[in-house]
């Protein structure tokens, strides 16, 4: 129970305990009646962040645009992940989707649910993959990408001119449907 609370920051309510799997739901229906959970003690003043100084209802943070000084506003989200998670931004160029965060080496389920509600994505900051120009080291940088598929992206287009659709893609043996589907939001066919 502890690595949970660890994990999600803090218990902020009865249903955080009810989603630890250390207690049977069962257990949890009649326990919670008696459950009461202070946020001002479970919290020190000196931990709580800047936003939830101002607001516990603290606007949401687009995840990318977003630096990670902002990210560490975020409950459960210390350096380490606040790092990452701009790292792996990079990486991508940009977060289509929020549970993308659970690529990331431990982010699991839990800590993606505890922040659900404080992030957002705009998508107007996507830097996409150029079909038709970019080199076999770009594609190689995607972190959906070996460099074997970045290789047959580069050579199906030399051999076969530029692509007209993005679909063309799945041509390419390499590219099964669910990597497909992974990278269509970072295409472009410039």
């Amino acid at each position: 129970m502890l690595k949970y609370k660890d994990a999600i920051g803090a218990f902020r309510s009865a249903e955080d305990l009810g989603r630890s799997f250390v207690v049977s739901k069962k257990k949890f229906e009649e326990l919670k009646p008696f459950i009461k959970i202070n946020i001002e003690l479970v919290i020190p003043k000196a931990n709580i962040s800047r936003n939830e100084e101002k607001d516990i209802s603290a606007e949401p943070i687009d995840l990318n645009s977003s630096d990670s000084l902002s990210l560490l506003d975020l409950s459960g989200i210390g350096p380490f992940y606040a790092g990452k998670i701009v790292e792996y931004r990079n990486k991508l160029g940009g977060f289509m989707y929020k549970e993308q965060l659970l690529e990331l080496w431990k982010f699991d389920s839990t800590r993606l649910y505890g922040i659900s509600d404080m992030i957002y994505i705009d998508s107007s900051y996507i830097r996409r993959l150029k079909i038709n120009s970019d080199s076999v080291s770009v594609f190689y940088d995607h972190p959906y990408l070996n460099w074997n598929t970045a290789k047959a992206i580069v050579m199906y287009r030399e051999q076969r001119g530029l692509y007209s659709t993005k679909e063309e893609l799945k041509n390419i043996d390499l590219i099964d449907d669910s990597l497909y589907l992974k990278l269509l939001p970072y295409l472009s066919l410039e």
